[in-house]
């Protein structure tokens, strides 16, 4: 018990840690609960189980306090600007 509690503590602190590098880069940065797709039958079908997570995507729908929204995935290259003007 005592050592589960110390391996979520080490998350959290490296959690913390990783949180305070993002905000000295940008404005706001905002944690959300992932949200996985438990179709791992499936996922096993396409070698990908790693797509079980994908619908953590799906908190981007949550963020109505901004008027612009743009979500880029981790393997996005955005080559040039893409302000609206």
């Amino acid at each position: 018990m005592v050592i589960w509690s110390l391996k979520i503590n080490q998350f959290m602190l490296l959690d913390l840690l990783f949180r305070e590098t993002l905000l000295t880069e940008f404005d706001e940065v905002t944690g959300v609960n992932v949200l996985d797709s438990e179709d791992s039958a499936n996922l096993a079908l396409l070698s990908r189980p790693e797509l079980g997570i994908t619908f953590t995507k799906l908190h981007c729908w949550k963020l109505t306090q901004y008027s612009k929204c743009v979500f880029l995935d981790a393997d996005t290259l955005v080559t040039s600007s893409m302000s609206c003007g």
